[in-house]
């Protein structure tokens, strides 16, 4: 009977070209180790699951309801792990590859920042699915990284109805950085089934630093009207979202290139381009005051994601006092670790 599994997922940085992962769109994305989530798993008599804090439903008073429900939110992780488990096995049924009849515990621990836009409800599904495949001891080549991606953003968007970009899963399949090609065009040439993804060394990545407030974003709400308009071929958000591509594009090449201030420039260029498009209203008031003080330290600074937190890209030698100087104004910072 296996042992004690466990499977560690961490968070993505988007680095360039979101929020057009969602929108036939190409970007850079790579995972990053300040914080993780573990799914553990073991065997039992039943498959049961258990909660964690996060999934509580019991409290002292409706205080202590509040103060849970403002750090972590609503929803905890046991409903991705139920997610997880349902595409696992329509996957493998759809494949028609038997699995064993042994049950298993499933347990999750996440030190992921909650509705920051780092993607850590996908990271739970991920290392759920990556801990199926081996309690049930199926072979990887069975699960390679664009497969496995695309089953983790089944069970987000087709089990949990959560609205999902593309890049999240692919960064944490491959769990290194990659630059990915959404568009028809890459999935034509996969039989629609996933993008063109490219992995490249995290060496080529610049010093970079993670900057978050008190106030947890909605990511899964923060798109706004966008989708329905391009959708109905809305020109405006069409071209937005071509021109998103084209800075992932272009970053790649800088990257390559060792080109520094134009990396910068296209951080910059992001999130100007995305707070033109979505409006401030959507974008947050919160989330615009954290950019600007960012770059008033003199950093190049963008979304990773969909809100709530920042990334921001310095010299070496300023991403520390940038962080401490974050941290004296009350925000949560921390230097980058790749």
């Amino acid at each position: 009977m296996a042992e004690m599994i466990k499977k560690t997922v961490y968070p993505r940085i988007g680095f360039l070209g979101n929020p057009s992962d969602g929108f036939r769109g190409k970007t850079i994305g790579f995972p990053f180790r300040n914080f993780a989530a573990e799914v553990i798993l073991w065997p039992s008599e039943s498959l049961k699951f258990i909660l964690n804090a996060d999934d509580q439903d019991e409290f002292a008073s409706v205080f202590e309801l509040y103060r849970v429900t403002q750090s972590s939110g609503y929803y905890g992780g046991v409903r991705l792990m139920k997610a997880a488990i349902t595409v696992f096995v329509r996957f493998c049924q759809t494949k028609k590859i038997r699995l064993h009849r042994r049950n298993f515990t499933l347990e999750y621990r996440s030190t992921i920042p909650l509705q920051r836009g780092l993607a850590g409800s996908s990271a739970i599904i991920t290392g759920t699915i990556k801990a199926l495949i081996e309690f049930y001891y199926l072979a990887q080549n069975l699960f390679p990284p664009a497969i496995l991606a695309s089953i983790v953003l089944e069970a987000e968007t087709r089990e949990l109805g959560i609205a999902a970009g593309l890049q999240d899963r692919v960064v944490q399949a491959y769990n290194r950085p990659v630059f990915m090609d959404f568009s028809k065009e890459a999935f034509d040439k996969n039989d629609g089934l996933f993008g063109s993804y490219k992995p490249f060394s995290a060496k080529l990545l610049p010093a970079m630093g993670l900057v978050w407030n008190q106030t947890m974003s909605e990511s899964g709400k923060i798109h706004s009207d966008i989708k329905s308009r391009f959708e109905k071929g809305d020109k405006e958000v069409i071209l937005a979202m071509e021109k998103f591509a084209e800075f992932a594009g272009e970053g790649m090449k800088a990257l390559n290139e060792k080109n520094f201030q134009k990396v910068c420039k296209l951080i910059n260029a992001n999130f100007d381009l995305r707070r033109r498009l979505y409006g401030d209203k959507v974008v947050g008031r919160e989330n615009i005051e954290m950019v600007e003080t960012v770059r008033s330290l003199g950093a190049a600074a963008k979304f990773p994601g969909s809100g709530g937190s920042v990334v921001f890209v310095a010299k070496e030698d300023k991403i520390d006092r940038i962080v401490l100087e974050l941290s004296k104004r009350e925000y949560q910072s921390e230097r980058i670790i790749i």
